[in-house]
């Protein structure tokens, strides 16, 4: 008896996650075609390209309720921009150390020409 109490809050820790996780819908969209998201949209801002599910029009049928999902959009966006931004300059000054601490001319040239592609579109959105 005194285990089942001991292990009372753990076991009610794993139904409440369960049912919330029943309760908790899908996402509105995705920022890649998968699964049920295969209709294509643009943002009006910054033109992120996204997808939703069939119905969205329908859910989403004012002009606000839509400008707040391409927000979200947006906002996600630059988030994944700067996230892949920062591991693409991580790799490339790991790259650069490396080369220097070896002193190996070839991975010097590798790091020196690493393209940037996240970093590179996060700026482009900046200077617009």
């Amino acid at each position: 008896m005194s285990v089942l109490i001991q292990l009372m809050p753990i076991l009610l820790l794993v139904c409440l996650t369960l049912v919330s996780s029943y309760f908790a819908g899908d996402p509105v969209y995705s920022l890649h075609r998968a699964g049920k998201y295969t209709y294509e949209r643009k943002t009006l801002n910054i033109g992120v390209l996204y997808y939703v599910k069939d119905g969205f029009s329908k859910d989403y049928n004012t002009l606000a309720a839509v400008k707040q999902v391409e927000q979200q959009v947006e906002s996600d966006y630059i988030d994944t921009l700067r996230n892949n931004c920062y591991k693409e300059r991580n790799y490339k000054e790991n790259l650069l150390w490396r080369a220097r601490s070896f002193g190996d001319a070839k991975m010097y040239e590798k790091a020196k020409s690493t393209q940037l592609p996240n970093c590179d579109k996060l700026n482009q959105l900046y200077r617009t």
